[in-house]
């Protein structure tokens, strides 16, 4: 059970990471005059692991009915990573205001994706640094009670157990 959980962990973890380099590709040729919905397909495709499947099914049917292909690329994408959403919803707004417009919104989700991310690393990092606070306090509380504890323990069941053999002695 845990080998899966830590499987799907790095299963999203790449799925992220390849949502990152989408959307790098995308900054990149949303300018240029010659870029279509088709080979930003066929780009992000060469570059991909865990969408390539996805891709490949809407590259073979974006011919036949491209609006239902991208919809399906969207459902498809974000079972896989959430993240995917932006950009596929860019993908269908193409048509109605052009490639550079429709992926403009994809940068301040980078920006957004990237500071998120950093905020995970720190809160892994203040957990990390909470357990080894916590481990270093150890071997302190175990010299404190071996040095003073221990021996204020053993010197007052000394005195106890001479207490004890006093009674008996006053009781024969």
């Amino acid at each position: 059970y845990c080998e899966q959980a830590a499987k799907k962990v790095l299963e999203e973890k790449e799925a992220e990471y390849e949502v990152r380099q989408f959307q790098s590709l995308v900054l990149m040729e949303r300018k240029n005059p010659g870029v279509t919905v088709m080979s930003l397909l066929e780009d992000m495709e060469a570059f991909s692991i865990c969408y390539k499947d996805v891709f490949r099914h809407c590259i073979n049917s974006y011919g036949f009915d491209a609006p239902k292909a991208l919809l399906q690329l969207k459902q498809q994408g974000m079972i896989i990573c959430s993240g995917f959403e932006g950009l596929a919803d860019a993908f269908l707004c193409v048509d109605e205001v052009g490639i550079e417009e429709a992926f403009a919104e994809i940068e301040n989700d980078r920006k957004l994706l990237e500071r998120i991310t950093r905020l995970d690393m720190k809160m892994s990092l203040e957990k990390k640094k909470d357990y080894i606070d916590l481990l270093v306090r150890i071997p302190m509380a175990l010299a404190i009670g071996a040095y003073f504890i221990l021996p204020f323990f053993f010197y007052s069941l000394q005195g106890v157990s001479e207490v004890f053999e006093l009674l008996e002695e006053m009781q024969i």
